[in-house]
């Protein structure tokens, strides 16, 4: 009967265990089925992943078997521990091995060699992405600036028309706007629709009397002194 910490393999004899390792557990098995020779079962340890081990292991004839409780671990045809050890001790500082996501695990040297590979990859990307990308076309035509006509000014000399429309607060000392002129408001009278004005133009600070006519929010002139 087998003891608790023992592996439990169907056709395998577990006759004793050899050692323990950071990487896994060695132990001493006999196939059951024929007078075959003993041979070593490596039990890997969470802290090293199997298919590394098995890497290692190459030369010595290791196969991957399953154990009853699901785990995976080596049967491995030499009967020399120490060369056991030694094969995956070798490997880890020669040929240290990463995880690709794509094609299993592979040799830091592999990856180091794929390095101007990829490089030349991502040149050809970058090539293949600016060939396609739309150029600016420089066509050889001179360029002919427009020039704005600038609107013209108002002369201050203007005067004030009437039906021209005044915009602002109508009040003692606040300001209105004429036909594009600011004036002030020197005094205002109102007679119930009509309004009686002093304007003061400040462009050229001449003073004006108007009379307007306020009727729907609108207020506009009838009459200019």
């Amino acid at each position: 009967m087998l003891f608790s910490s023992q592996p439990a393999l169907r056709h395998f004899a577990v006759l004793s265990l050899e050692k323990r390792r950071r990487y896994g557990t060695i132990w001493l098995v006999k196939d059951r089925r024929g007078l075959g020779e003993n041979q070593h079962l490596l039990v890997p340890s969470k802290a090293k992943a199997w298919p590394l081990l098995l890497s290692a292991l190459t030369q010595l004839d290791a196969s991957p078997v399953r154990l009853r409780n699901g785990k995976v671990a080596l049967l491995v045809g030499s009967n020399d521990l120490r060369s056991i050890h030694e094969s995956i001790t070798r490997s880890k500082k020669t040929n240290a091995q990463t995880l690709n996501a794509f094609s299993g695990f592979e040799s830091a040297a592999s990856i180091s060699k794929r390095k101007p590979l990829l490089a030349i990859l991502v040149m050809a990307a970058i090539v293949a992405f600016v060939s396609v990308v739309p150029k600016s076309v420089v066509a050889d035509v001179s360029v002919i600036e427009v020039t704005q006509k600038p609107k013209p000014t108002l002369k201050c000399g203007l005067p004030i028309q009437t039906d021209q429309q005044l915009v602002g607060v109508i009040a003692k000392s606040k300001s209105v706007k004429i036909g594009g002129f600011q004036y002030k408001i020197a005094s205002a009278q109102k007679l119930g629709g009509l309004i009686q004005l002093k304007l003061k133009r400040k462009c050229d600070q001449k003073y004006f009397r108007v009379d307007a006519w306020s009727q729907s929010n609108q207020v506009t002139i009838s009459k200019v002194y």
